[in-house]
C-alpha cells in the first residue's frame, strides 16, 4: 500500500462497497489519465467501488481514461461508501486536485 501524502492530498480507494476489502492511496495533485499503472505499479483500472477523500483533496473521477465520460466531483474530507451506479467498478482515471488545509481557530 502507498503512503498517504502528509498533507492529506490524496483519495484512499477500494475494491468493496463501503470503504471494505483491498485498499490503497492515490495521492495528488496529479492528473492519472489512466489508472492501470500507478506509480507504485498497482492497477486501480476498473476496480474502485469506494472512496474516501483525505483532508486536503479534492477530486474528479471518469469512466473512461483520458478524464472523458461520466465523471463524479468528490469533496474535500469525504467518505463515499456506494458510488453513483455508473462509475461502480469503473472508473478509469482520476484528477487529485490540493486543497489548502482549513486555518485552525485562534
Amino acid at each position: 500500500m502507498t503512503a498517504p501524502n502528509p498533507t492529506g492530498c490524496y483519495v484512499k480507494v477500494f475494491d468493496q462497497p463501503q470503504l471494505r476489502g483491498t485498499a490503497d492511496f492515490i495521492n495528488g495533485p496529479m492528473r492519472y489519465a489512466t489508472l492501470k499503472s500507478l506509480p507504485n505499479g498497482a492497477n486501480w483500472n476498473d476496480r474502485i467501488r469506494s472512496i474516501e477523500v483525505g483532508p486536503g483533496a479534492t477530486a474528479t473521477a471518469w469512466d473512461d481514461a483520458v478524464f472523458t465520460g461520466a465523471s463524479m466531483e468528490l469533496r474535500v474530507d469525504t467518505r463515499y461508501p456506494m458510488l453513483p451506479t455508473a462509475l461502480v467498478g469503473a472508473i478509469k482515471s482520476l484528477d487529485v486536485r490540493c486543497t489548502q488545509a482549513p486555518a485552525s481557530a485562534p
